[in-house]
């Protein structure tokens, strides 16, 4: 276990970078992680710039998320269901993951106080979803200790 910390990590324009107050540990979090979901299919991951910043984090599972770090915010709105997931071995670390999906209508990324073009991607059926989402009770067992 590697202990508890905020990151913040955005892909944009071919680039991954990550935000927060311990750049090791989040490029540890980006690496062993983030980079494995679903949603960074397929997108090149270059080395992430690290950037030293607290990161402010409001969530609300009934209303949505509000992160700012650095130059860069996330919000998220619009909370369409609430589901647990259990993953018995992650793509690309073998992790077992379990959390509460909250996907949501609505995200806006904005970088350097601009809003970047852009929205989620939702669809209805056969249950609600969207490439903007909550992760709620996020919890990781496994060993990544290696990576």
């Amino acid at each position: 276990m590697r202990g508890a910390g905020r990151a913040l990590a955005r892909w944009h324009d071919g680039r991954v970078r990550i935000v927060s107050p311990v750049p090791r540990h989040a490029r540890w979090l980006a690496e062993a992680f983030t980079r494995h979901f679903p949603e960074a299919d397929g997108l090149p991951w270059p080395e992430p710039e690290l950037t030293r910043a607290p990161v402010d984090l409001d969530v609300d599972p009934a209303a949505g998320l509000r992160a700012q770090a650095g130059d860069v915010g996330v919000e998220l709105g619009g909370p369409m269901d609430r589901r647990r997931t259990d993953v018995a071995a992650f793509p690309g670390n073998g992790c077992r993951l379990s959390n509460v999906y909250v996907p949501c209508r609505l995200g806006v990324l904005r970088i350097g106080g601009r809003r970047v073009a852009g929205a989620p991607r939702v669809t209805a059926a056969p249950r609600p979803s969207s490439t903007a989402f909550l992760a709620e009770a996020e919890v990781w067992s496994g060993d990544v200790s290696g990576r």
